[in-house]
């Protein structure tokens, strides 16, 4: 098939034809138009699977077109599409292509999956140096690890990341519009003005809401749609294109155990022996779905570099919703919820010692997660950080309590899960 044929198929509008794209818009379009209007920099959209990095790439053709730019001055290229596989560099090949036949000197670039191209940094170095269009792209989260890709593209890029669905994205999709809280305080004091629904579509979100496509579909049907076209696909496509050399079933048992610990610590010695794999492999392939942005890691807090890297980290998902992705996962409730508020604070330190531990530790914030009846327990595990970490206030994340109260000269929020996930932790 001729590259200019596969071009017109990517490109309705040259045609005259519209583009149908959803109306609502994920938080990072705005992020993205704010960067588009005052940088003259490309812009990488990087993300897993499915969050909607392709959707937010029409919505801007989209309003671009509604502006009354030129159909012919916008080029979008998919590189996922297998037509173009034949290719060596599909990407220059593609606009130079588009100059010739429109004649055009300037461009709006969208490059789709960018990763799925051989040396796609050098060729978009090329065109922004030469030609100096407006570009975005998208990729995995992994994109700038392939050793090589950042020094190329420096100066040259700035990343917007996009993660699943935030809780108040996805009340948002849900037609429930809802303000975030700029502090926990504020929280406290105003959150009896929520509406009385989030609090039943909160159990909805953990277990389908981090993707858009899976917002529609019954739980059963969402968790065989997240193996089969988001885990399946970053495990056995993307992550064997970015790196290569890797045993796709090892790399899926690697996944599946990681998946199996969300919350707890991971002792990759451990899984070493259960999966008869050599350590240095294990910690290879995990890196690797760390990188994927499949897991989260949270580390120990210790002053020591050396201990913190000794120290086994613990995991979390990407979101909640894909502990469904294999049958063999059941997570209760209160681990979901956990994994919930790691993904809402992207945190990346816990505290532990003994047979204390304390959740996350934020901005020297403890905050630690209790979704039960008896959330005053963890006042135990915050007197013994006390000792360790000078802190003014804690947040308890509970399951429908909401107070403040002092201990010991500390302020100590008392939260629930779905008030929390509403909230800027500061």
């Amino acid at each position: 098939m001729e590259l200019f044929d596969i071009l017109l198929s990517m490109n309705p509008w040259w045609r005259g034809s519209k583009i149908e794209v959803p109306e609502i818009k994920r938080d990072a379009y705005d992020e993205v138009q704010k960067l588009y209007n005052t940088s003259k920099t490309m812009i990488c959209i990087q993300g897993l699977r499915r969050v909607g990095k392709s959707t937010l790439i029409f919505q801007f053709i989209n309003e671009l077109l509604e502006k009354g730019k030129d159909p012919e001055d916008i080029l979008y290229i998919s590189l996922d599409d297998p037509r173009l596989i034949s290719f060596d560099f599909p990407i220059i090949e593609a606009y130079e292509l588009w100059l010739k036949r429109f004649g055009r000197r300037k461009a709006y670039l969208f490059v789709d999956e960018a990763h799925f191209s051989r040396n796609f940094d050098l060729q978009l170095k090329r065109i922004y140096d030469n030609y100096g269009p407006k570009i975005i792209f998208t990729g995995s989260a992994s994109l700038f690890l392939k050793k090589g890709i950042s020094e190329s593209l420096a100066g040259r890029v700035i990343s917007v990341p996009m993660n699943p669905l935030s809780f108040r994205e996805f009340l948002r999709f849900k037609n429930l519009k809802v303000e975030s809280f700029a502090s926990i305080e504020e929280a406290i004091d105003n959150a009896y003005k929520l509406p009385l629904e989030i609090y039943s579509l909160f159990h909805e979100y953990l277990l389908i809401g981090g993707f858009p496509e899976t917002l529609t579909l019954k739980p059963e049907m969402a968790k065989r749609y997240l193996r089969e076209t988001y885990v399946e696909r970053v495990l056995l496509k993307d992550i064997p294109t970015i790196f290569g050399n890797v045993d796709t079933l090892k790399l899926l048992s690697t996944f599946a155990i990681l998946a199996e610990s969300t919350g707890n610590k991971i002792n990759f010695t451990e899984v070493s022996s259960s999966l008869r794999l050599k350590i240095d492999t294990v910690i290879k392939y995990s890196d690797y779905i760390k990188a994927s942005g499949l897991v989260h890691f949270v580390h120990r807090i210790s002053k020591s570099v050396r201990a913190r890297r000794n120290i086994m980290p613990k995991v979390y998902l990407a979101h909640p919703s894909i502990a469904g992705a294999f049958s063999e996962i059941r997570l209760n409730e209160g681990v979901l919820v956990e994994n919930a508020v790691e993904n809402h604070l992207i945190a990346d330190k816990y505290y532990w010692e003994g047979k204390r531990e304390v959740d996350f530790v934020v901005n020297g914030i403890p905050v630690e997660v209790k979704f039960s009846n008896k959330p005053e327990t963890a006042l135990k595990n915050l007197q013994e950080l006390s000792r360790y970490l000078d802190f003014k206030r804690a947040i308890v994340v509970t399951r429908d309590i909401l107070k403040k109260e002092n201990s010991n000269d500390k302020e100590i929020f008392f939260i629930p899960a779905a008030v929390f996930l509403l909230s800027e932790v500061r």
